[in-house]
């Protein structure tokens, strides 16, 4: 039986921008940095910003990164509010900081999963093991970080 091919994702799930690079286990020589961030309308680099937007009448519906539409309110900085004992942002709808770091990185990680499929063979994709793996400051507390690896759980890896 043939072995799962492996292609590993790192993502550094930053304060104001996150940005995504991959590799093939099988040429790990060739890492690939994720720059294809969708937009509405702005130059994109290969970070994207780490905002989020919620629309007007759902909380279900958000855009985020470079795609907010100009007239929606920004949320930013949300990620400090996994180290304080308090969220240093209002958040809209009730939502506490992990539902929009989990709506921000599902989000990054359904795009990440869509360029995977543009840019990976078919058949390679069908078979592969896909690691991610989730970077938190290195001065964060013990606690903080498990607020962060709960957060991307609950709606990201599950």
């Amino acid at each position: 039986m043939e072995s799962a091919h492996k292609i590993i994702v790192s993502i550094d799930f930053g304060t104001t921008y996150t940005a995504v690079a991959w590799v093939d286990a099988s040429n790990s020589n060739h890492i690939e940095i994720i720059s294809n961030w969708p937009t509405a309308g702005q130059v994109v680099g290969s970070q994207a910003p780490t905002e989020i937007a919620y629309g007007y009448n759902d909380p279900t519906k958000f855009s985020w990164g470079y795609n907010i539409n100009p007239n929606l309110q920004k949320i930013k900085w949300f990620k400090l509010s996994l180290d304080l004992e308090q969220d240093v942002v209002e958040f809209p709808w009730g939502l506490t900081s992990a539902d929009v770091i989990g709506d921000y990185l599902s989000a990054v990680c359904k795009h990440v999963i869509a360029t995977l499929h543009r840019r990976v063979d078919k058949e390679i994709m069908q078979r592969a093991a896909i690691d991610f793996a989730l970077t938190v400051p290195a001065i964060w507390s013990d606690a903080a970080r498990k607020k962060t690896q709960d957060a991307a759980i609950m709606d990201v890896f599950t």
